[in-house]
């Protein structure tokens, strides 16, 4: 029996012992859940492993000695990762419900002061939305301010609609859909309503696969001047498995810096953790806990100022695509929570 630190990614794990005959014998679960769980297997759970030591005999799991255990992910196609484990424990009561210890270093994070997926540390929660509703007093749903709102960027040609953003279930929904002959989407951002300069950035998404669609989290400087900005996460409806990490700075005299790789991973199949720490010295972007790139700080305007968030859906542009205009099916970004910490 061991606990696990789960963060709900649908992957196959699986247990493999190795007894004392040079046999293999393994059990497999899904990572199905979130935060720390204690599992509990018996011997008879454990079957005979698919491959073998050329060596190894045929006569079932003796339990006279192991001399090995091993953790094990099945992923499809190339991937990283990592998850946490503590308080592993092999004994010899068979009984099906043997007690369960708390677990001893790690024990399960309290709900009530969340810590990032990532960067380690001490924080301090500075802002969290778990999106129960959408706080329309904290979060703006167009570009701009109230009486001085638009609904438009030159640069791309979706409209953005009130009615394209709200809360449901739990998660901020975006939704993005051709209707009567326009490409219109949604905008949610705290400009004038929060902003931090420094800390940890960190969303809980699950991105819209579509034709000509741009899925966003982004910073700018608040108040609003461009450049800067920093790009949390951006995935492109026709590239599901890259995550693009952006920086801009430079004024005059834009320049940006960014990073992107196809992970193997369908960032629409089901929701995954975006973050990036913003220090004095460099950024660190985290995808479900695992960095994935890093940056200098380039300093100057870039590092001067507080930035607020955004989320929102691009679409017909140069760099997202055009959608088709006869399909009118709705596509969803979907985001779980935000939350934003400082270091103390």
């Amino acid at each position: 029996r061991f606990w696990m630190y789960g963060s709900n990614s649908g992957l196959t794990h699986s247990v493999q012992i190795h007894d004392n005959e040079n046999e293999l014998f393994d059990v497999t679960f899904t990572d199905d859940f979130e935060g720390w769980q204690q599992l509990n297997f018996l011997w008879s759970n454990f079957t005979r492993s698919s491959w073998q030591p050329d060596d190894a005999p045929d006569n079932g799991l003796t339990l006279t000695e192991v001399i090995g255990l091993t953790f094990r992910v099945r992923a499809n196609g190339e991937s990283t990762g990592s998850y946490r484990l503590d308080h592993v424990e092999v004994t010899g009561d068979t009984s099906p419900e043997p007690p369960a210890p708390e677990p001893t270093e790690a024990p399960a994070p309290d709900p009530t002061d969340p810590k990032p997926i990532g960067p380690d540390g001490d924080w301090t929660l500075t802002f969290e939305d778990g999106f129960d509703t959408l706080d329309t007093d904290v979060w703006h749903t167009m570009w701009g301010l109230p009486g001085a709102y638009w609904d438009h960027v030159q640069w791309s040609d979706e409209i953005m609609k009130h009615d394209n953003v709200w809360a449901e279930d739990g998660n901020l929904v975006v939704r993005h859909q051709v209707r009567d002959g326009e490409i219109t989407s949604g905008v949610v951002t705290t400009r004038e309503r929060f902003s931090q300069r420094h800390g940890y950035f960190e969303a809980r998404m699950q991105m819209c696969q579509a034709q000509g669609v741009l899925n966003a989290f982004w910073m700018q400087r608040s108040p609003d001047f461009w450049p800067p900005e920093i790009d949390v996460v951006e995935v492109l409806g026709k590239e599901i498995t890259h995550p693009h990490t952006t920086i801009h700075y430079g004024y005059p005299g834009h320049q940006a810096a960014g990073f992107n790789e196809d992970t193997g991973v369908n960032y629409a199949d089901s929701f995954h953790t975006f973050g990036v720490e913003w220090n004095t010295n460099e950024l660190i972007w985290y995808i479900d806990g695992e960095e994935y790139w890093r940056v200098d700080n380039p300093g100057g305007n870039f590092d001067a100022h507080e930035m607020y968030m955004q989320f929102n859906m691009h679409s017909g542009n140069g760099w997202s695509g055009h959608p088709d205009m006869n399909d009118t099916t709705p596509c969803y970004m979907k985001v779980d929570h935000v939350r934003v910490w400082q270091r103390p």
